[in-house]
Parts: structure tokens; C-alpha cells; sequence
């Protein structure tokens, strides 16, 4: 029996990487030839050759097949909205008050036909009132006063006092004035220090709004 070796083709090894952090799988083929395997017996020739079947090919190309990573989850879009502050504005308005008169009386005395009502909740946004008065003393020699009046409630409306010494015709302007809440009945009245009489022509309220 003579044994010779001749073409032999053999799948020898599949090699499978695992690389950490890469997430594939990297497949390495390897062919090496080696002498075909021939017995020869009364002249004929047997040759057994070692080959990779069809199952072995699938279980091959399953390996090298491209590893995909999984996709994540989609972010979710949001929108914002930003909302512009709106601006408020500062208004005035003016409220003439009838009436007028003079007193040479050191207690208040009622001015005839300055009589008004006035609510503050008829001004959306209301941020201070003013009273606002054109008076003077007769002579200059001492102090004459004005002042607002709650009828309502029977008391002198708070911050709205001021006065002048000028014998001349002048505006005076009182602090911030704070009504009650509600609707109220209100005039003005008016007192000298002195024997001099104070005059009283003319007022107003000065009213100031934010909206």
C-alpha cells in the first residue's frame, strides 16, 4: 500500500474576537493547504478530501454577519415658550373740585359746593392720589390750611392736608392721599391761624394709574 499526500484543502480554524467596547464581532478565516490525501491500492486512487459543508458555511456567515447597534431611544423634543412681560404704563388724571371761599376761623370750615364722591375702585391699576389746591393768606402774616374732608365717615382724609403763607395765588400740593374703599362723600375745607382770612379757589385731584 503506498500512501502519498496530495491536495488537501481544509478549513482549518474560525476564529471569533470579542474586542471590549467595540460591540462587533470580528471573524477571522484561515485557509491553509496541505497535501491532498491519496491511497492508492491496485491502481486506483482513492482521495478522501475534508471540506466545509453547507451547515458549517451558515454557522460561518451567521458570525461574520454585521453586529448593528441597537438604536437608543428617540429624544423627546420640547419647546419652550417664552412669554414677554408686558410693560406697564404710568397715566395720570386730573378731577376738578367745585367750589370755593375764605374763613378767618382757626377751626376747619366746610367750603360751600366742593362737595364729591369718589371711589378708588373706579381706577383699574390705582398707584396714588394728590390734592392739589390754588389758595392764599390775605396779608402773608401767618399760615393758611386746606384739607379733604370724608363726610362718609366723619373724619379728615388722610395725607391730604397742605398749606400756604403766600398772600399771592398760589398751587399747593399735598402727600399721597388714601381714601377708604367704597364709594365716599368728600369736600374740602379750609382754617387761618391767624385774623387773616384764607382764601380758597380752586383744587383738584391728581391721580396717578399703572396699567
Amino acid at each position: 500500500m503506498v500512501i502519498q499526500w496530495q491536495k488537501v484543502f481544509n478549513v482549518v480554524a474560525v476564529v471569533n474576537l470579542l474586542l471590549t467596547g467595540g460591540g462587533f464581532v470580528y471573524l477571522y478565516r484561515q485557509r491553509m493547504t496541505m497535501n491532498d490525501y491519496r491511497m492508492t491500492t491496485n491502481d486506483k486512487v482513492v482521495e478522501y478530501i475534508d471540506q466545509c459543508g453547507d451547515e458549517c458555511k451558515k454557522y460561518i456567515d451567521s458570525r461574520t454577519a454585521t453586529v448593528k447597534p441597537t438604536p437608543g431611544p428617540t429624544p423627546e423634543t420640547k419647546i419652550i415658550y417664552q412669554t414677554v412681560p408686558k410693560t406697564k404704563v404710568k397715566s395720570t388724571t386730573y378731577v376738578t373740585i367745585a367750589g370755593s371761599g375764605s374763613t378767618t376761623a382757626k377751626d376747619w370750615v366746610n367750603v360751600a359746593g366742593s362737595d364729591f364722591y369718589f371711589s378708588p375702585e373706579d381706577y383699574p391699576g390705582l398707584v396714588s392720589v394728590y390734592f392739589e389746591a390754588n389758595m392764599k393768606l390775605m396779608t402773608g402774616s401767618g399760615r393758611a390750611y386746606v384739607r379733604l374732608f370724608d363726610v362718609t365717615h366723619g373724619i379728615g382724609v388722610q395725607g391730604s392736608e397742605a398749606s400756604t403763607k403766600s398772600n399771592t395765588d398760589t398751587v399747593v400740593e399735598s402727600g399721597q392721599v388714601s381714601f377708604w374703599q367704597g364709594k365716599n362723600l368728600i369736600r374740602v375745607q379750609i382754617k387761618s391761624l391767624t385774623t387773616e382770612s384764607a382764601v380758597y379757589n380752586s383744587g383738584r385731584l391728581r391721580i396717578v394709574v399703572e396699567n
